[in-house]
């Protein structure tokens, strides 16, 4: 049974987090609610490289708590479609709005601009009015309250965070379960992390082109049969099929270095199931489009050519997994089965909570990453989400730091 909390109040703090290469610290802001009964609950505001200083906390405090005091903690959900069309108000000077302006003042200004074009009397610029101005809240801060909810919501319905997940992903079986883990081939040396993963993953850096890879990126294919090598000497005792899922990034290279012609990017990823047990390879954005219907058209063709070739190995999506509108997009096309969620990308906790139940009505399997920045406790709800989604694998956030916090977490 969920007490009948409301929050009560709503202020910005300040927390540390580790940057995207965790080698600087970080100050950002963090929500914090309180509850009625007097019970506070944080949300740091970390979203992808944003770090950065709010400049207007009064303005943006007020209009969190216009839309959150003395609301109730019922709905999660709802709460959160609340917080992504609150807004905060700037007074700014503007330019007045011709709309505004009575018809004799149009009628004035009209016959002085025909004046002037005359030479008879000077043109006078209109004055800066001061002027309320709606913004929507930064990402940043929608992601520090929406996870600040959650944790909320939580524990008003006397729920840990990730049994309270499982609720709102409508799972029978209510007990969040150690998500498989991929681990970043920066860190495959680390024996301790090794031996608990289900992936090894790796990912192009960005803006890589023929010069870093090849023109036929046979740097990228020696690399791959390198580390396939790696898998078969590491797992030499695994029967193949048990041995853990390469997993790339691609990051469009593929497509860009072939010029857009899908014909050599099949070629270029048949190359690719020489390399070594193609049925346990995943290639994440092989091709990347400048819509999201541009780019699903892409894969469907992509999908199809791999099938008539009997390719075993596997191509999902990353980029424009990043909505509830664009994940519709690809778990409505009948031949895409296997998503790429960033949980870095979306800023709204409870939009990615829909995407994860869109997903798996389409029965999509998901994937699922983080990237390294934040903190131990922004890192801690993606680790409480994975758990509850049991995706095919989880890329932590954090990292190194992130993956150990996991697994301690689950002794």
């Amino acid at each position: 049974m969920a007490l009948d909390l409301t929050i009560s109040a709503v202020v910005l703090k300040s927390s540390l987090a580790h940057s995207s290469d965790q080698a600087k610290i970080y100050q950002v802001p963090c929500v914090e609610l309180t509850l009625s009964d007097g019970s506070t609950f944080l949300g740091d505001c970390v979203l992808g490289s944003q770090h950065q200083k709010l400049f207007n906390e009064a303005e943006v405090v007020a209009g969190l708590s216009a839309v959150l005091v003395n609301g109730h903690l019922h709905d999660y959900l709802s709460l959160c479609q609340q917080i992504a069309s609150a807004t905060y108000t700037l007074q700014e000077y503007k330019l007045p709005d011709p709309a505004d302006a009575s018809a004799e003042d149009m009628h004035k200004r009209n016959r002085r601009e025909i004046l002037s074009k005359m030479g008879l009397v000077e043109q006078i610029e209109p004055e800066l009015v001061l002027t309320d101005n709606a913004y929507l809240l930064p990402d940043h801060i929608v992601r520090g309250v929406t996870a600040a909810l959650l944790e909320a919501c939580a524990y008003a319905h006397q729920k840990s965070l990730g049994a309270y997940l499982v609720t709102l992903l409508k799972h029978s079986d209510q007990t969040p379960h150690l998500p498989k883990l991929g681990l970043d081939v920066s860190a495959a040396g680390q024996s301790a992390l090794l031996k608990h993963a289900s992936a090894i993953c790796y990912t192009l850096p960005d803006g890589a082109g023929a010069e870093s890879l090849g023109k036929s990126v046979e740097k990228l294919q020696r690399y791959l049969r390198e580390l396939n090598g790696w898998i078969e000497a590491a797992w030499s005792t695994v029967e193949p099929t048990d041995r853990p899922w390469l997993f790339v990034d691609l990051q469009g290279s593929i497509h860009e270095l072939n010029n857009r012609v899908m014909g050599k990017t099949l070629g270029t990823l048949f190359g690719f199931s020489t390399t070594g047990f193609q049925e346990k390879m995943i290639f994440a954005n092989p091709t990347i489009n400048t819509s999201p219907a541009h780019t699903i058209k892409d894969m469907r063709f992509l999908k199809s050519l791999m099938r008539s070739r009997k390719l075993g190995l596997q191509v999902a999506p990353s980029t424009w997994v990043d909505s509830t509108e664009n994940v519709k997009a690809w778990s409505d096309s009948d031949k895409i089965d296997l998503l790429v969620i960033d949980l870095d990308q979306t800023a709204n906790w409870g939009e990615l909570v829909e995407m994860m139940c869109l997903a798996e009505a389409k029965s999509c399997t998901l994937i699922l990453r983080s990237g390294r920045q934040g903190n131990e406790r922004s890192w801690q709800i993606n680790h409480s989400l994975a758990a509850a989604v049991n995706p095919l694998f989880y890329l932590p956030a954090g990292g190194e730091r992130g993956y150990v916090q996991v697994i301690n977490g689950s002794l």
